[in-house]
């Protein structure tokens, strides 16, 4: 891991994550995260992808499995039986209706046995499959692509940023982590995304512009006399054969994901259309109150 990637994780600060987080409630990670991650690891830091995975030796289990596995590994580096039993009542893991948990926790273990052992000897890094490892390379390789067809000036990457926001009065020790930052007469923040769904969807189901509009304020407390340009997604989907494409943030976007918004809908924000019920959209600030 870059020195400067493991600064940013040891500074205590607020994280856009974080305050998301606050905002929504903790969400657990599916498994478009782990693609995602290894995207922008084999991007922008692929010297350090062994520290992160571990390719499997053997087939890997089914993703209830795999779930079970991984979760009893977060109650310890080496689980047994009770580790095991709680992770698949967790789960809500039924297999046959007539198993207790003895056969249900015999069931895991048993198909997901090499998995196991992989787990016990990786020491925390993720395992994936050669198959998961191919996509994610052609993947990685789009998305190099597209970066350099952007044509940016002194692109960096893993850049971290430090600032403090100030919020009615109240100071607040902030910090972001940018996959990617062109720091020339202007900055362009910009964001890698793996995604199954239109990005136009996610983008609003997840709150992408929470994320630019927070990223795009500490760029302008960092550079104050720099012109910030609109924050840029570059998108990778599922779908392979699909092209990348590169979506970016208007100012409505990052006005409602700083300030928020009354909007005029049922479910969820949508710009420059109307509904019939009123409903408030958060921004990150609202975090902070």
């Amino acid at each position: 891991m870059l020195q400067r990637v493991k600064d940013y994780f040891e500074y205590e600060a607020i994280s856009q994550s974080y305050l998301k987080e606050l905002l929504f409630g903790k969400k657990e990670p599916g498994p478009g995260i782990s693609m995602g991650s290894m995207i922008d690891i084999l991007v922008s830091d692929d010297d350090f992808f062994s520290e992160y995975y571990v390719l499997s030796n053997d087939e890997m289990p089914s993703a209830k499995m795999q779930e079970i596995v991984d979760l009893a590994f977060t109650f310890s580096d080496n689980p047994k039986y009770d580790e095991y039993a709680k992770a698949i009542e967790q789960l809500e893991y039924i297999g046959n209706r007539s198993w207790g948990m003895e056969k249900k926790v015999e069931k895991v273990t048993a198909d997901s046995i090499s998995y196991i052992n992989q787990k016990i000897l990786s020491k925390g890094r993720t395992i994936i499959s050669h198959e998961d490892y191919t996509k994610a390379n052609l993947l990685a390789l789009k998305v190099s692509q597209q970066l350099h067809e952007l044509n940016l000036p002194d692109l960096q990457s893993q850049f971290p940023v430090y600032e403090t926001i100030t919020h009615l009065g109240q100071e607040y020790k902030c910090k972001g982590l940018l996959d990617f930052v062109s720091i020339g007469e202007t900055v362009t923040p910009i964001d890698v995304k793996y995604t199954s769904m239109n990005f136009e969807y996610a983008a609003k189901k997840f709150r992408y512009d929470i994320q630019a509009a927070f990223y795009t304020e500490l760029l302008k407390l960092m550079y104050p006399h720099k012109v910030i340009n609109p924050f840029l997604f570059v998108v990778v989907h599922d779908d392979v054969t699909k092209p990348v494409e590169v979506y970016s943030m208007d100012e409505d976007d990052l006005y409602i994901g700083k300030e928020g918004a009354k909007v005029i809908h049922s479910t969820t924000y949508t710009p420059h259309t109307e509904y019939k019920n009123e409903y408030d959209i958060y921004g990150f600030t609202d975090a902070f109150e």
